[in-house]
């Protein structure tokens, strides 16, 4: 058998139910061809743990996994056909996300010094190099923002270059990339629109699953 090995403690990994709840935190130890193995470390809800589950590492946003429990030995869950889906997400990775964002843009003040001004914006896509929003406030091709989403992972303030703009009535719609982003940040962007591509496929198939079953 081909197993890939894992130090421990190097890498986290999280496990999901097909609900999308957490119901396991360690590390994924070994990869086989039959049986892989999770090694528990944290959180574990074992009534929870059968049927299929999801596992994402926490730092590589690469790293997204499907499987099926086998069975649990103490803190080992053993699983059976594993397989990692990043590759069949969108190449761009890009997912569309309706959520408010605010834009953080510089002007000259009454005293002639600049000063940070927000504007309310609503986003539309994020993807790995950079985000759509809507907004109120006009901008020009090629002005350099800062955006920060109301996203939970995106704590953070991202640095934007406009490089599209549409009008609709009072609105505005731009298209962004990012710029002066480091690896860090990327690293964070593509693990979560990993996250919110997997979350919004797995919603489509428990909704057509349930139509059909309605039928």
């Amino acid at each position: 058998v081909d197993v890939q090995s894992y130090q421990n403690g190097k890498n986290t990994h999280e496990l999901y139910d097909s609900q999308g709840n957490l119901i396991a935190e360690g590390n994924l130890d070994y990869i086989g061809e039959k049986i892989s193995v999770f090694n528990v470390s944290g959180i574990f809800h074992r009534e929870k743990t059968r049927g299929i589950v999801k596992i994402e590492s926490k730092i590589r946003y690469e790293e997204v996994y499907s499987a099926k429990v086998d069975r649990i030995e103490s803190h080992r869950i053993m699983l059976e056909s594993l397989r990692n889906i990043s590759a069949e997400l969108r190449e761009d990775l890009k997912v569309d996300y309706r959520g408010p964002a605010k834009i953080f843009y510089t002007q000259m003040g009454n005293s002639g010094k600049k000063e940070t001004i927000t504007a309310e914006a609503r986003m539309e896509n994020i993807s790995g190099g950079g985000v759509s929003f809507i907004a109120e406030k006009e901008f020009q091709k090629g002005d350099e923002l800062a955006i920060k989403t109301m996203i939970p992972d995106l704590f953070f303030e991202l640095q934007i270059k406009i490089l599209r703009k549409e009008k609709f009535g009072r609105l505005y719609k731009y298209g962004c990339k990012f710029i002066n982003i480091s690896k860090i940040e990327e690293s964070s962007v593509r693990k979560l629109v990993y996250k919110l591509q997997i979350d919004q496929r797995d919603y489509l198939k428990a909704k057509e699953s349930q139509t059909n079953e309605e039928k």
